[in-house]
């Protein structure tokens, strides 16, 4: 069998075996990995039909009618769901009609259905919601996902796909599966320090090549924004597979030839960074010069969403290396995650105690703004907090913060063309209640910059 046709197969596998648990979580009454599916269906559907699906999940709690957002490109909601039959397919169209979300997306409504239930693709759509939905046009299935991979998708974008379904909903990864298999057959005096070596340099090589991409993003704030074809080269540049491999790590192979277990772990090491990397790279240079010549709020939003993803695949995959390289080597803290997180707390003394736990993790009292409650005694005795900002915020309004806000965190020029503001991530500590008008335009903030969120909620 071909490569291709290997890797569609195994594709088709994957998905039927992800329809298929959720069947049975439905059954047993688990309904957390519809949830959880949704992060999935988020990630497979923008690489699949190259959509820029958001979770709106992200910008309110339980958002009403649709799960996931494309309104700059596709311009389309999105509900997941694992229900096909025609009371929940019109549930969905009257909360879309509700909201008016024909207004944001005004190519419609489609519901990616995880399901192998029947549905009648003839069946006809009345007015209003005939506008944003029909049922030609607007259901995705497992079927027609898998159709259009095996249609449309290139190699590279098959073993992205693949990589991802893998990833997600794999036993194991196919590089940890290929080195279970070899070290079945090895025996402990294998590993020795060539193969020490070659681990500790493939860890040296990968980290080095992130702290690269954080300088680019760096370098974007010294440079302004209009210099896009150079940051595209320096990004480029990044992907280049040859220069260690031609200079550091070779020395350590001449021992390590063709066919021995050092050189295949290498080897199979390798090409799982390579195509981690190109994956980043390929998403990131589609219409790079149009995205980095049009707003400097894709340009931000797509590097940090690239540096969050590679430093947590370099993460699990120290793991690979620890068990099979015998090393040990530390993280690497990912700065570039989107914190939103309610605190939830019972009293003051409650509240108190959550508040200091959360100030023990901060490290940089210049980026830390806190919003108290004029009523409340809060105690701050950390050395994290005698730089803060603090504001009583009940005595600003919520209009008033979130200008505020915007003017003190956000990232981008008002004409969207160069970075401004302050290159570190800062923090902002809600200990009053916020409205989720608020909540809302903070987490479209967050896009555009690089601050993690905490609400102190009352249960």
């Amino acid at each position: 069998m071909l490569t291709s046709q290997k890797e569609e197969s195994r594709i088709f596998e994957l998905i039927s075996k992800w329809v298929s648990d959720i069947r049975i979580s439905n059954y047993s009454s688990y309904l957390d990995i519809n949830k959880a599916s949704e992060g999935l269906a988020l990630r497979l559907l923008n690489l699949v039909y190259d959509y820029e699906l958001v979770d709106l999940n992200h910008e309110k709690q339980n958002f009403p009618g649709i799960d996931l957002g494309d309104r700059t490109k596709a311009k389309i909601g999105i509900q997941v769901t694992s229900r096909a039959d025609k009371p929940k397919i019109d549930e969905a169209l009257k909360l879309f009609h509700k909201y008016d979300y024909h207004s944001v997306y005004s190519n419609g409504l489609k519901l990616f259905i995880l399901s192998t239930d029947s549905i009648n693709y003839k069946r006809g759509v009345k007015a209003p919601y005939n506008r944003f939905f029909s049922y030609q046009e607007g259901i995705i299935t497992p079927s027609s996902l898998t159709r259009h991979i095996k249609l449309h998708a290139n190699d590279s974008k098959r073993s992205q796909i693949l990589s991802l379904l893998e990833q997600e909903l794999g036993e194991t990864s196919h590089l940890e599966s290929i080195l279970k298999k070899i070290m079945k057959n090895m025996t402990s005096t294998t590993l020795d320090a060539n193969l020490r070596a070659i681990g500790h340099l493939l860890v040296e090589r990968t980290s080095r090549r992130i702290s690269k991409f954080i300088e680019l993003e760096q370098e974007s704030w010294q440079h302004g924004y209009r210099s896009g074809e150079e940051y595209i080269n320096k990004f480029r540049a990044l992907f280049r597979l040859d220069e260690d491999y031609k200079t550091k790590i070779i020395p350590v192979l001449t021992s390590a030839q063709e066919g021995t277990v050092a050189r295949i772990l290498f080897d199979e090491y390798l090409e799982l960074e390579k195509l981690q990397f190109n994956m980043l790279a390929e998403t990131f240079t589609k219409d790079q010069y149009q995205i980095l010549m049009s707003t400097g709020r894709a340009f931000q939003f797509i590097l940090h969403s690239l540096l969050d993803a590679l430093i947590d695949k370099y993460n699990e995959n120290l793991l690979i290396l620890k068990t099979y390289f015998h090393i040990d080597v530390p993280k690497i803290e990912n700065q570039y995650k989107i914190i939103n997180e309610s605190i939830l707390y019972s009293d003051i003394d409650d509240k108190q105690d959550k508040l200091n736990k959360l100030l023990d993790n901060f490290s940089d009292p210049f980026g830390l703004y806190i919003f108290l409650d004029s009523k409340e005694n809060m105690k701050f005795e950390y050395s994290a907090t005698p730089m803060a900002k603090k504001i009583y915020g009940d005595l600003m309004g919520m209009e008033i913060i979130n200008k505020y806000l915007t003017g003190v965190l956000e990232t981008v020029s008002l004409d969207g063309k160069v970075f401004t503001g302050f290159r570190n991530r800062r923090h902002v500590i809600f200990l009053i209640p916020v409205d989720d008008s608020t909540k809302k335009a903070l987490s479209i903030l967050q896009q555009r910059s690089n601050f993690g969120i905490y609400y102190f909620e009352e249960v």
